[in-house]
């Protein structure tokens, strides 16, 4: 909360949130977090049922993760939709089929005015490996990868991140190691919009635009984005 008070009183940010598997709503306050300011959340969820829930997620906290997100969405409607809430359905062993068949399905569907249903819909159920550092049960559909010839991914173009010791770098989403050619520099050396407006950020793109000079981790990563 301190953080998002902090972002919020800058000018420049116009727009925050976060991702959550909602596990721990009811002990950070439910309402305390829809008042904090901030404009938006995902939801990673499985609405398979208790059983896949724990495959897929890895923990038991089926029933309490979804009396949060129940109470989360329903207090959010009372405040108008102050808060952009949505969900990142994850894959279960048993389908598509079965999981909006699931009653916990439906009564979250409900509650948003059939929004779930036609995320489900929308998003298919490719997963991704994290470039083989994640090891996918069988039945899990790993995401192509493909061709980006003479065409760079969107994210060169759209963000930087910065990591949690000052490394600023182009990927906020499969550059985790903060190693990879990527990386523009450190915060201690260099503004943001010297980092977004500088050579070396240019030079990816131009070699990746004009060149097909690929850097190595974006040759294998499957979330690429065009």
């Amino acid at each position: 909360f301190e953080r998002i008070a902090y972002v919020k009183h800058l000018a420049q940010i116009k727009y925050l949130g976060f991702l959550t598997n909602a596990q721990w709503l009811h002990k950070v306050g439910i309402d305390k977090l829809l008042d904090s300011g901030i404009d938006w959340l995902s939801i990673s969820m499985s609405f398979a049922g208790r059983e896949e829930f724990r495959e897929c997620v890895g923990v038991d906290r089926y029933e309490q993760t979804l009396e949060n997100i129940i109470t989360l969405i329903e207090k959010n409607n009372m405040r108008g939709r102050k808060v952009e809430i949505g969900f990142s359905v994850k894959p279960a062993r048993s389908g598509t089929v079965r999981i909006i068949k699931n009653p916990d399905f439906k009564r979250v569907n409900s509650v948003m005015d059939n929004a779930l249903y036609n995320e489900v819909v929308r998003q298919g159920f490719c997963v991704d490996d994290w470039q083989g550092k994640v090891e996918l049960p069988d039945f899990l559909k790993k995401r192509p990868i493909l061709p980006r010839f003479f065409h760079p991914c969107k994210l060169l173009y759209d963000s930087l991140i910065v990591f949690s010791d000052g490394t600023i770098g182009v990927c906020p989403c499969r550059d985790f190691e903060a190693e990879s050619a990527l990386i523009l520099g450190h915060i201690k050396d260099m503004s943001i919009p010297q980092a977004w407006g500088g050579e070396k950020i240019k030079i990816m793109r131009d070699d990746w635009r004009k060149k097909n000079k690929i850097p190595a981790i974006c040759k294998v990563c499957s979330h690429y984005i065009y």
